[in-house]
């Protein structure tokens, strides 16, 4: 029978240097085994298991505090390496403000043309959805352009992987609170007072699910897809939120599938406007054609219309990860 902890410490092998097993992990997995040793001599099955969970989340939470520590630490980063994420720094941000900007710029003359003098608060209004696509492509063309046409190591994937998280934990908010408070803050700078209406667009994550809720006990309105509405929003909210991960993923292997960067740099494009199509097209409603993707004609259920676009670049990442697997082979055998 294999001790609890073997696992873990095995997966803390391949990532942890030799100096951090033997003073943070081998203790830690030590104290982990003798404590469930002892409750399962004792009869104490209940405790043995809560002391092998408790053991799990402790492990995880010191592995996420190394992986930190040793992130962080500006000495054991290369020059090379430092040289690259500075780069794909740079290129994040670069893209990220000019992704708001132009689209802001495109929804600009969007308002009511008896306004004379609009305020130009409303362009800041505008602002949140277009950032948050501006992430998105940014932190992908940094990773494909800044980090690409070179060997990873776990160091650089760790860091990318880590940003992706911040970025997502960013867009959650932006998408949850920021954004619906942007819209009606808009909706009242160009004229439209009535707060009395609300849009489904308007309403932060809270207020969303009560709104479901409410709607769900009433029957009535599901004939008019109200509440089919309501879930695809909320649903498509949190997908949106994990797309910064998601594209950092695809980013990261199709970084390591070609030597020339503006190969990837364009696929990344392309499954970017791919993406947003999706996310603009896939509705979930009852019509004919389950195929169709054009507005509200997919036979889908809200869930899984909002995450069909994270779906397809997670299967656009395997098959990219299997190239480059089956190109290893190939040239091992060769």
């Amino acid at each position: 029978m294999q001790r609890p902890g073997n696992r873990l410490r095995a997966l803390a092998a391949g990532w942890c240097c030799p100096e951090t097993m033997e003073r943070v992990i081998d203790p830690l997995i030590a104290d982990l085994q003798r404590e469930h040793g002892e409750a399962v001599r004792d009869g104490r099955i209940w405790r043995s298991r809560w002391i092998q969970i408790a053991g799990w989340l402790t492990f995880f939470k010191v592995l996420v505090i190394c992986a930190a520590t040793h992130l962080t630490a500006v000495e054991r980063w290369t020059t090379d390496d430092r040289k690259s994420l500075v780069k794909a720094a740079v290129i994040s941000a670069i893209t990220a403000v000019v992704i708001t900007v132009l689209l802001v710029s495109l929804s600009a003359e969007d308002y009511p043309k008896v306004l004379i003098h609009p305020s130009p608060k409303r362009l800041l209004f505008l602002a949140p959805y277009p950032f948050v696509a501006g992430i998105v492509l940014g932190v992908t063309l940094g990773i494909v352009l800044g980090l690409g046409g070179r060997a990873f190591s776990r160091r650089l994937v760790a860091a990318a992987l880590g940003v992706a998280l911040m970025c997502s934990a960013l867009v959650f908010v932006t998408v949850g609170w920021v954004a619906p408070a942007a819209h009606l803050a808009y909706r009242m700078t160009v004229g439209d007072t009535d707060l009395t209406r609300l849009d489904v667009g308007e309403a932060s994550f809270g207020a969303l699910r009560r709104k479901i809720e409410q709607v769900g006990r009433d029957s009535e309105n599901d004939q008019f897809g109200f509440l089919v509405a309501l879930s695809y929003d909320y649903h498509r909210r949190v997908a949106l939120s994990f797309s910064p991960l998601v594209f950092t993923t695809f980013a990261l292997t199709m970084a390591g599938c070609f030597r020339r960067r503006w190969a990837p740099g364009i696929l990344a494009c392309a499954t970017f406007v791919l993406y947003g199509w999706l996310v603009l097209t896939v509705r979930p409603w009852l019509l004919q054609s389950w195929w169709s993707l054009q507005p509200w004609d997919a036979h889908w259920p809200p869930y899984v219309a909002a995450w069909c676009a994270n779906a397809a670049v997670l299967v656009a990442s395997v098959a990219v990860a299997c190239v480059i697997l089956v190109r290893s082979l190939h040239t091992t055998r060769v």
